[in-house]
Order: structure tokens, then sequence, then C-alpha cells
């Protein structure tokens, strides 16, 4: 599953070989996102996601992040915001979310990725931007 307010990233996720089962567009809401969600389950008893990996450093992504979770649910924080996250505590009293914070890997595990994504014939999109002489 991917979720982004921008159109282009879900743009561009949609047009890939191996795309995620779900695409939400955050900017409509957190209702919207956990009702699509909900979906993809078969009960009707089904909550939320056990996990939620934040990779933006966007400040809002982890208060939307951790509604997402179902009771218990983790809160994995890879995006590093500028400033401090800022999440309610009714996530850990009354839903007992847990927050891990993790470092994308280490030169080993790296090496892996990198061979999982060259064996399954994984895309790699990448857009290079130029900073122009009045930027330093």
């Amino acid at each position: 599953m991917g979720i982004d307010s921008r159109k282009e990233p879900l743009g561009l996720t949609k047009e890939l070989k191996h795309t995620a089962d779900l695409l939400i567009d955050s900017s409509k809401g957190k209702e919207n996102a956990l009702n699509e969600i909900n979906k993809l389950k078969k009960n009707n008893d089904f909550k939320g996601l056990d996990a939620v990996v934040i990779a933006t450093g966007a400040n809002e992504a982890f208060e939307f992040g951790a509604d997402l979770l179902r009771k218990h649910g983790t809160l994995i924080v890879v995006g590093q915001p500028p400033e401090k996250i800022a999440l309610t505590f009714y996530h850990f009293i009354f839903r007992d979310i847990t927050v891990k914070g993790s470092l994308l890997s280490d030169a080993k595990t790296c090496q892996e990725m990198v061979d999982m994504v060259a064996s399954k014939g994984l895309e790699v999109k990448t857009k290079v931007l130029v900073l122009d002489d009045g930027c330093h």
C-alpha cells in the first residue's frame, strides 16, 4: 500500500511494473483512507493496519499514520522531520501503539536490497534536479 498527498508520486506508482495493491490520496482525509484500507479485508472487525512505516519528513504524516493503526499497532519512523514529531497521548494510552525508529540499513542489508531489486526487475525512477547559481 502507498499513501501520499501529492498527485505526482501516486501517478508514478500506478505506472510501475510492481505497483501497490492500494494507493491512497491522503489529502482526502483519514476517514477516506481507513475506508479504503478496510475494503481490503473480508471481515468487518478489521480496524486499521498492523504497522505503518513513515518514510517522509512531513510532520503531519506521523499523526496521520498513527490514526491508521489498529490497537496495539506499530509506527515505524524512518523519515526525519526537521522538528519534533507530534503525537497525541490518545495513541499511547487508549490504543497502546508502539513507536520504533529505524535506520534504513547497514551495508550488508543495503547490498541485499540492491540484489533483490536487480533479481526481481524492479524499476527505480529518478528525477535529477539542477541547483541554480542562486542556491547555496
